[in-house]
């Protein structure tokens, strides 16, 4: 009977206490969220993350009126961008995906592009290799063999300048786009590493993140999420095992 009483407290315990910790952190997140005015009601709440993360991160973006966006590609997103009426400044590695992305950008006046491969170091010729899925997942690193996706490879490379964004730009340039989506396939550490003094005025970052093994020497989520926490970002949610996906961090000193 003390052995089953033993028991029953200790999971009464633990039930209590994970209720308590999912109750903090709910009231973090809203607290956060009101920072950037966005409402939460019963039709978009935290219980339902997968509903929501669009939604969160529209509302953030409209807070202010900027966003940086590394790893342009094609500029994919510049219609979305349109519709939130944002200013856009574009940054892309391949000079030819970067003559593209102009072009497509040709008829949206409040969006820019650089052609820029941002990094940790400053004016050192680095091997970029070019995926076979139209450049999508193109790298500063080679995939692993078992990256997880089938028939992926990487084609060929190219030699090219990489460059660090604080020596590109300035506090006060950099002050019209505070929201930034980091898509460097791997290497989101080294581009913020290469961003340390703007990132103080930076609000948001949305950046894309691996708990699995995709490339060769390229970044974990665990190590993004410890060095931004250094400079007062946290994550509002956690991405899965195995998995490679967007996260969105939140500065909140």
């Amino acid at each position: 009977m003390a052995f089953q009483l033993k028991h029953l407290h200790s999971m009464f315990s633990f039930r209590l206490y994970f209720l308590m910790f999912r109750l903090q952190l709910i009231r973090l997140i809203k607290f956060i969220l009101k920072k950037f005015e966005i409402g939460i009601t019963s039709s978009n709440n935290l219980l339902f993350p997968h509903h929501t993360k669009e939604f969160i991160h529209n509302k953030i973006l409209l807070s202010k009126t900027g966003v940086l966006h590394v790893g342009a590609h094609f500029g994919e997103e510049r219609n979305h961008y349109q519709s939130l009426n944002l200013n856009v400044c574009w940054i892309e590695a391949v000079p030819e995906f970067y003559k593209i992305l102009q072009n497509n950008i040709s008829s949206f006046p409040k969006q820019i592009a650089h052609n820029y491969l941002l990094g940790n170091q400053d004016k050192k010729i680095v091997n970029f290799y070019l995926a076979n899925n139209e450049g999508s997942s193109s790298s500063i690193y080679e995939l692993t063999e078992d990256n997880g996706f089938k028939g992926l490879k990487m084609n060929e490379s190219i030699e090219i300048e990489m460059r660090r964004l604080d020596s590109l730009f300035t506090e006060r340039e950099i002050q019209l786009y505070p929201n930034w989506i980091i898509d460097a396939q791997g290497a989101e550490l080294q581009v913020l590493q290469g961003a340390e003094k703007l990132l103080g005025g930076v609000l948001s970052i949305m950046a894309e993140v691996s708990t699995s093994n995709i490339y060769i020497g390229g970044t974990n989520y665990f190590e993004l999420k410890s060095y931004l926490h250094r400079f007062g970002f946290i994550p509002l949610w956690e991405p899965n095992i195995n998995s490679h996906e967007d996260v969105l961090f939140i500065r909140i000193v």
